[in-house]
């Protein structure tokens, strides 16, 4: 209760700053209530907690049959495996996070809009949002791995597991400092480019990026699961291990643990100045932005520039579409257009799409040449098939999030006050909405 009555009071500026752009990062516009982050944050780690369940009973018939066998060749070669997918995982999930958040690294001209009437300086408001940013994303990488960390050295207990009280402090060190990777050098990209891309073509550029990180860390993930299955080649030291992330830290796993390799200490030293690297140009990538950007993003005059509304376009879709398509056609590209929300969630549909489309011919390379042409056959004529299909449920869903909240429940407010009249049913207020 005192924590409850200390956390409802005012505090300072800086305070109430990074109370306001961390509850931000939960909210969407697409909610009204500003409460409605808390049931996104238990459901998060509801989810985390029961996919830990499943881990927990798969790894556990795993290493009980390793610690039977005579000698802990497997049980440590196992061990890399597992380290390295925990890892990689760690990677994959906070650079989804990242660009998820994409649009929200930097304080855009809402918030200076929104900010511009309170006693704050511009560089308040700069140095509340990093560090709100900062605890977001530590409190998000630390949730995904602290349980995992906890699980692996508690299923690996046996006769060879050596140091097993250190195993869960290295695990999860390892693994954080992975994401925390990822975040920042995701961080230091969108500075990149909001300082070196045209404020006018910013935009359009940053909405590629999203949905290139989008693609690339989505068609990883079947990859990515595979890895537990990479017991044999971790025996393997190749020439490009010094140039792979991941094993960067896991190699400062392995380093941290005292494990007899000497390519450990390598990979360790490559992750840490990786990292460190990573941090600074983050850092100075909002100290840049600080003046110009700022002054950039409220200075440039905002433009829709609809999607699709060339004048070849248009020419076709004039010619080619029924007056009530033109009127879809025209909704859709001016929701488009307006609203990145909207965007965001038809980039990740295609993402997805395109994600399997690779995957499968990913796998279409296995097996004989027979089994080959087989598999690249059926992959290429699904391809097509999945990008349609994708995009047209990410069409349909769009029609299912409205463009202005507000006038959303203006709406449905004249549908009740029409159908208090007689004859009129809830039935027919559900449809008009």
């Amino acid at each position: 209760m005192r924590v409850r009555e200390w956390l409802e009071e005012t505090h300072s500026a800086g305070f109430e700053l990074r109370r306001h752009f961390f509850a931000r990062f939960f909210d969407s516009e697409l909610v009204a209530s500003q409460g409605q982050w808390q049931v996104v944050a238990y459901g998060t780690m509801g989810i985390v907690a029961s996919l830990v369940i499943v881990l927990t009973q798969a790894y556990y018939s795993k290493y009980l049959a390793l610690i039977e066998m005579e000698t802990p060749e497997l049980y440590n070669l196992a061990w890399l495996a597992d380290h390295l997918f925990f890892v990689t995982l760690s990677m994959t999930l906070t650079g989804l996070m990242t660009a998820l958040q994409w649009p929200a690294l930097f304080p855009g001209l809402r918030d200076y809009l929104v900010l511009a009437g309170l006693p704050v300086r511009p560089r308040q408001i700069f140095t509340a949002k990093f560090t709100a940013l900062g605890v977001f994303v530590g409190t998000f990488i630390v949730a995904i791995n602290l349980l995992p960390a906890i699980m692996l050295p508690a299923v690996m207990a046996g006769r060879y597991q050596v140091h097993g009280g250190h195993r869960f402090m290295i695990l999860l060190v390892s693994t954080v400092a992975a994401g925390f990777f990822v975040f920042f050098a995701l961080v230091a990209l969108q500075g990149l480019l909001l300082n070196l891309v045209p404020a006018r073509q910013f935009q359009r550029i940053s909405l590629v990026a999203q949905g290139g990180l989008f693609f690339m860390l989505l068609a990883a993930l079947p990859l990515v699961l595979s890895i537990p299955g990479w017991t044999a080649e971790m025996a393997t030291r190749p020439h490009w291990a010094v140039w792979a992330p991941p094993l960067w830290f896991m190699g400062l796993g392995q380093a941290m643990l005292g494990f007899a390799d000497p390519l450990a200490p390598r990979l360790a030293e490559r992750g840490l100045w990786a990292l460190l690297a990573a941090m600074l140009f983050a850092g100075l990538a909002y100290v840049w932005s600080y003046r110009k950007h700022r002054v950039r993003l409220i200075e440039t005059p905002v433009e829709p520039g609809m999607a699709g509304n060339s004048g070849a376009v248009r020419e076709f879709v004039n010619r080619n579409l029924e007056p009530g398509e033109r009127a879809v056609y025209e909704f859709l590209t001016a929701t488009l257009g307006r609203s990145r929300q909207h965007r965001m969630v038809l980039t990740l549909f295609v993402a997805v799409a395109t994600a399997l489309v690779v995957s499968g011919f990913a796998s279409a390379g296995l097996g004989n040449l027979a089994v080959r042409s087989f598999a690249i056959r059926h992959a290429a004529f699904s391809a097509p098939l999945a990008l349609t299909l994708f995009g047209l449920a990410g069409y349909v869903y769009l029609f299912r999030l409205p463009v202005e909240l507000r006038a959303n429940w203006t709406h449905i407010s004249v549908l009740s006050r029409a159908c208090e009249s007689p004859g009129c049913s809830s039935a027919s207020i559900s449809i008009g909405v």
